[in-house]
């Protein structure tokens, strides 16, 4: 039996950056896109360079822009600016500028693939949209879960700075399971200046169910697509202070092959944290 192991190393030393308003789904204009010479926004492709960034940090492949989930993410972006926000993920058909219920609706009416995966992400009061994805990644663990998921290959972006709402719609999608050779872990090694918080201000909330407001960071692992485990006790994910002392946490495990730790409490400033993950995979005894 072979255990598989990664230690994060996490500097706190600062910083309460807050996400307004943000909603994550597991993943009028329905003309269908003309692929070739589909161009893109200023706002769209710093976006997409500021993902891959997070991507990279992470060792996974980049992704592209997408011409047809960047309309479909343009048209929910249009449908929610003139109707309401509440209505996040849908839309209802009849009111102005509806092209489809669902995400998969609306990738499907401007004439893209749904691949193997459609999700979608929703980012509000984004004042510098590109900065949006720095909120996404590092204080809203749901949407980090989607956006840096090592299975996507394409998105498609909508960013628009200096709207009264700063809105982004992000759409996401897997192509072909054939990403994920390794496992990955964000918080990234000896990453600094993570915030020490997460004040459960994401849609929906990861905390809802432990009775807690908020929590230290949450930690984001993702095993390789090889791995298929099905017992708890095949898997530990534990956080250490500098002293050695295992700090409280909840385990949530596991969705997509994907596995959160979430501190009790807020974890301290000017300390070094140390996570291990151990797991085993009976199907193939690694």
């Amino acid at each position: 039996m072979r255990k598989q192991m990664r230690t994060i190393m996490i500097g706190m030393l600062a910083i309460g950056v807050g996400v307004a308003g943000v909603l994550s789904s597991p993943v009028s204009e329905t003309a269908q896109v003309e692929a070739a010479g589909y161009s893109y926004s200023a706002d769209q492709l710093q976006a997409l360079a500021t993902l891959n960034e997070y991507r990279k940090e992470a060792g996974m492949n980049p992704v592209t822009l997408d011409p047809f989930l960047t309309k479909a993410a343009s048209n929910h972006w249009n449908y929610l600016w003139v109707n309401s926000t509440a209505e996040g993920h849908s839309e209802t058909k009849g009111n102005k500028n509806f092209t489809g219920i669902t995400v998969k609706d609306r990738v499907k009416a401007v004439g893209g693939s749904l691949g193997q995966l459609v999700g979608e992400n929703i980012v509000f009061e984004a004042k510098n949209s590109p900065n949006s994805i720095y909120d996404l990644v590092h204080n809203a663990p749901l949407h980090r879960e989607s956006l840096l998921n090592p299975d996507i290959q394409s998105v498609g972006i909508e960013s628009q700075k200096g709207t009264q709402k700063g809105m982004q719609v992000i759409v996401m999608r897997v192509d072909s399971y054939e990403q994920r050779d390794s496992d990955h872990v964000y918080p990234v090694p000896d990453m600094k200046n993570v915030n020490p918080l997460f004040d459960g201000n994401e849609i929906p909330n990861p905390l809802k169910d432990y009775g807690i407001d908020q929590s230290g960071h949450i930690l984001t692992y993702w095993l390789p697509s090889e791995a298929f485990i099905y017992d708890d006790k095949d898997f530990s994910f534990v956080l250490k202070d500098s002293k050695g002392n295992i700090v409280p946490a909840f385990v949530d495990f596991m969705y997509l092959g994907t596995a959160k730790l979430i501190p009790k409490k807020v974890l301290n400033y000017n300390e070094t944290y140390t996570a291990t993950v151990k797991w085993y995979s009976p199907d193939n005894n690694q």
